[in-house]
C-alpha cells in the first residue's frame, strides 16, 4: 500500500485516518515519539519511553499494523531484534549505520541505490522495485578506546 500524498504537517490523527486506521491514544503516543527520531527504535526502547500505560503487545501489534499502512519501516540492525522508523508521506526511504560494539547508530544521508532499482526493474521487467540496505560497523569513539583490539 502507498501512502497518501499528506502534507508533513498533517497531525498524527489526520495521518491515520488517511490511512484508514483509527487514532487512538496508544497509535498516537507511537508516532510522537518516533516522529522525532533520528535512528530506529526497537520495540523495548518504545515500551519504556511510553511507560506503563501500554503493554508491548499492544504497541508491536499497532507496529505490525502501522508497517501493512506504510507507515513504519522495519530494519535489520544484526542484533535479533526489530527495529522501527517512521515513514513520512513524500519522505525518501532512510538507511543506517550501526555500530556493533556500542550500538550508536546514524542516519546516511542519502541512498545511492535508486538508479540501481530502475536498473534492475528494466533488465528483469520487475515494477516497483525496492530495497532494504542496513550498514555496519565500528563507530571513531569505539575505534579510539578499543584501538588494540581493533585491526
Amino acid at each position: 500500500m502507498s501512502l497518501p500524498k499528506t502534507r508533513p504537517q498533517s497531525s498524527p490523527a489526520a495521518l491515520l485516518r488517511s490511512l484508514g486506521l483509527r487514532a487512538t491514544p496508544c497509535r498516537l503516543a507511537i508516532i510522537s515519539f518516533l516522529k522525532g527520531k533520528h535512528s530506529p527504535k526497537h520495540l523495548a526502547e518504545i515500551h519504556a519511553a511510553l511507560g506503563a500505560r501500554y503493554d508491548l503487545a499492544t504497541i508491536f501489534r499497532n507496529l505490525r499494523e502501522f508497517h501493512h499502512a506504510g507507515l513504519v519501516s522495519t530494519h535489520d540492525m544484526g542484533d535479533r531484534k526489530k527495529w522501527f522508523s517512521l515513514t513520512m508521506p513524500g519522505s525518501p526511504h532512510k538507511h543506517y549505520l550501526r555500530c556493533t560494539l556500542c550500538g550508536e547508530t546514524r542516519e546516511i544521508s542519502q541512498c545511492l541505490w535508486h538508479d540501481a532499482d530502475r536498473h534492475i526493474a528494466q533488465k528483469y521487467g520487475y515494477r516497483l522495485v525496492s530495497h532494504k540496505l542496513e550498514f555496519t560497523g565500528i563507530c571513531p569513539g569505539c575505534t579510539t578506546v578499543h584501538s588494540t583490539k581493533i585491526r
